[in-house]
C-alpha cells in the first residue's frame, strides 16, 4: 500500500499535535508483536491484559523498526531504557493507546469499513454459527462477503487463523481492507466481550449489530453478568450503526428491546409468537417448525415477506440462528425470498453441530458447546431428533472461568443418558483440578466415566452407542489442537468422528 505518514495515521487522536518535524514522518506496516518486526516496520506497543508491550520495545528497535507507537500511561521506567538507547525520535507516546489503536489502524488503512455493510455479531452463543450463515447466504446471493471471527479471517474459502474470536485492532483493519480490495461488499465478525470491552473494533463502521444470548461465561475476566452485559450492549451504540437485530428470547435481549439510548432500528426475533399487541413490522419469526435428523423446516413471518425456510440445520438453538440471518440481511437487502432461496443450501460452520453417520450407526454430533447454556441446547436438539440413548463427551478448558464446570457437569447429567468426562485444553491447570471442579456438579458421579485420553473417551463413547443411539462431542468444534501445558497437539475431534464413524460401518 502507499506510504502513510504520522500526521495520517495520528488524526483524530490524543496524539496528533506531535511536534511539527515529525509530522511527515512516514509509517510502516503497523505489527504488534515484537518478534514478527522487519525493518522499516512501525511496532505498536500495548499495555495488554496478560502482559505490557512496552518491554519489547528495545527488541523491536533492534529488529529494525523504524517508529514506536507505544502506551503513553505510566511509561516513566521505560522512558529511562529509552533514553540509554538514544532513540527517543522513533517513540510516539499515546495516552490510552488500548482504546485508539483501532482509529490509528483505520486511519493507516484508509477507513474501510466505510466502504462494507459490516454486520456484527454478539452473544455468549451462536456466534461463530451466525457469522457463518450470514457470509454464507451472502455469497449464494452472489454477494462477496468476507469472515471475522472463531473460524479465521478473510474470505471465507480460504480463511488465516488470527488466534482469537475478535482479531486484534489492527489485525481487524488489515482484513476489512483486502475485502475492500477485492471488491467485496459485506465483512460479517464476530464480536466478542473481551473485544469489545478492550476497543479493537472501536473505529469500525457497523451497518448492522446481532444479539444471540447472554448465558454464562468469561466471568474470570468481566467479574460479574451485569459487566459481561455491559460490554455486550457497547456494540449497538455503535456510531452510525443502522440495524439492531435483536434475539427477544433472550431475556438480556429483551433488555435491549426496551433500551431507549440504542437509536438504531430495532429488529426483534422469537422462535415463538410476537408479543400480543406487538408492531408486527419490526418482528422476525416462525411457526408450523418440524425438526428431523435431515433439517428444519418452518414458515417465517418478517416485514419484507413470508415464506417457507428449509435448512439443513438442526435443533431449535438454529432456528433462532436462521431466523437471525433473515432478520439481518432482509433489514439490509429488503426482500425475504431470496434469503429462504439461498439458506437451502447452506450448511451449519464447521465444528457446530456437525453430524457424522445415523444409518446403520450411532449418529456422531461435534459441536463447539463449551457453556452451560450451549451444552445445554446442543443437548435438547439431539433429544429432538434422537429415538435412542443420548451420550455426551465433554471437558472444560484450563485456566478459564471455572465456576462453569459444575453447571455443565448438571446439564450432562440431566439430559444425557451416559456422560464422558475427559480433557478439553488443560493448558497450564492441572488435569485434576479440573476433574475435581466438574465431578462436583454430578448428583451421581459413581455413573460417569472419565476417561482423560479425549481421542479414546470419543472412540469408546462412539464404539459402545448402538444405531438410533446419539453422541455430542462437545467443547472444541472445528479446533484441531489441544494445548497441555503451553505445546499445541493435534487432535480433531472431527477427524477422530468421522473415522470412528467408519469403523462401526466397517
Amino acid at each position: 500500500m502507499a506510504e502513510r505518514l504520522l500526521h495520517e495515521v495520528l488524526k483524530d487522536t490524543s496524539s496528533e499535535q506531535v511536534a511539527a518535524d515529525r509530522l511527515s514522518q512516514s509509517v510502516g506496516s503497523l505489527v504488534l508483536d515484537s518478534r514478527l518486526i522487519k525493518p522499516g516496520d512501525t511496532f505498536v506497543a500495548l499495555k495488554g491484559f496478560l502482559t505490557d508491550g512496552r518491554k519489547f520495545i528495545k527488541s523491536a528497535l533492534e529488529k529494525g523498526a523504524n517508529l514506536v507507537i507505544a502506551e503513553g500511561l505510566d511509561r516513566e521506567e521505560f522512558e529511562a531504557t529509552i533514553s540509554e538507547l538514544s532513540c527517543e525520535d522513533k517513540i510516539i507516546w499515546v495516552d490510552d493507546l488500548q482504546r485508539q489503536i483501532s482509529l490509528i489502524a483505520s486511519n493507516y488503512y484508509e477507513h474501510p469499513s466505510q466502504n462494507l455493510k459490516t454486520i456484527g455479531v454478539t452473544g455468549t452463543n451462536g456466534k461463530t454459527s451466525v457469522s457463518y450463515l450470514v457470509a454464507k447466504t451472502l455469497q449464494r446471493l452472489h454477494f462477496e462477503c468476507f469472515l471475522l471471527g472463531t473460524l479465521g479471517v478473510g474470505q471465507s474459502s480460504n480463511l488465516e487463523d488470527c488466534g482469537n474470536t475478535t482479531a486484534d485492532a489492527i489485525t481487524m483493519q488489515r482484513i476489512l481492507q483486502q475485502a475492500v480490495n477485492t471488491g467485496a461488499q459485506f465483512a460479517s465478525m464476530e464480536v466478542s466481550s473481551h473485544g469489545l470491552d478492550q476497543d479493537r473494533a472501536a473505529a469500525v463502521r457497523f451497518n448492522t449489530a446481532i444479539f444471540t444470548n447472554l448465558t454464562h461465561d468469561h466471568l474470570d475476566y468481566h467479574g460479574t453478568m451485569e459487566n459481561y452485559g455491559e460490554a455486550k450492549r457497547k456494540l449497538f451504540l455503535s456510531p452510525e450503526l443502522k440495524n439492531a437485530v435483536i434475539n427477544v428470547d433472550d431475556r438480556f435481549g429483551r433488555k435491549l428491546a426496551k433500551d431507549e439510548v440504542i437509536s438504531a432500528t430495532k429488529w426483534l426475533v422469537t422462535t415463538k409468537l410476537p408479543t400480543s399487541g406487538s408492531n408486527l413490522n419490526r418482528w422476525i419469526w416462525a411457526e408450523e417448525v418440524v425438526y428431523s435428523l435431515e433439517g428444519l423446516h418452518a414458515k417465517v413471518y418478517t416485514p419484507w415477506g413470508s415464506g417457507r425456510v428449509d435448512s439443513p440445520l438442526i435443533g431449535q438453538f438454529n432456528l433462532s440462528n436462521i431466523l437471525i440471518v433473515i432478520a439481518a440481511l432482509g433489514s439490509i437487502l429488503k426482500d425475504v425470498n431470496p434469503i429462504l432461496l439461498a439458506l437451502k443450501s447452506v450448511h451449519a460452520a464447521p465444528g457446530r453441530m456437525q453430524k457424522f453417520g445415523h444409518k446403520n450407526t450411532p449418529l456422531a454430533v461435534v459441536d463447539y458447546a463449551h457453556t452451560p447454556d450451549a451444552l445445554e441446547q446442543s443437548l435438547l436438539a439431539l433429544r429432538e431428533h434422537c429415538v435412542g440413548m443420548i451420550w455426551c463427551v465433554f471437558g472444560c478448558g484450563g485456566d478459564r472461568d471455572n465456576t462453569k464446570r459444575p453447571l455443565m457437569a448438571r446439564v450432562a447429567e440431566k439430559l444425557a443418558n451416559k456422560v464422558v468426562v475427559t480433557f478439553d485444553n488443560p493448558r497450564t491447570e492441572s488435569s485434576e483440578a479440573i476433574k475435581e471442579d466438574i465431578f462436583g456438579g454430578f448428583r451421581k458421579p459413581e455413573r460417569v466415566e472419565y476417561i482423560e485420553d479425549r481421542e479414546i473417551a470419543i472412540t469408546t463413547a462412539i464404539a459402545k452407542a448402538k444405531p438410533g443411539d446419539a453422541v455430542l462431542i462437545a467443547g472444541k468444534g472445528h479446533e484441531d489442537y489441544q494445548i497441555i501445558g503451553t505445546e499445541k497437539f493435534h487432535l480433531s475431534d472431527l477427524e477422530i468422528a468421522a473415522e470412528q464413524i467408519e469403523e462401526y460401518k466397517a
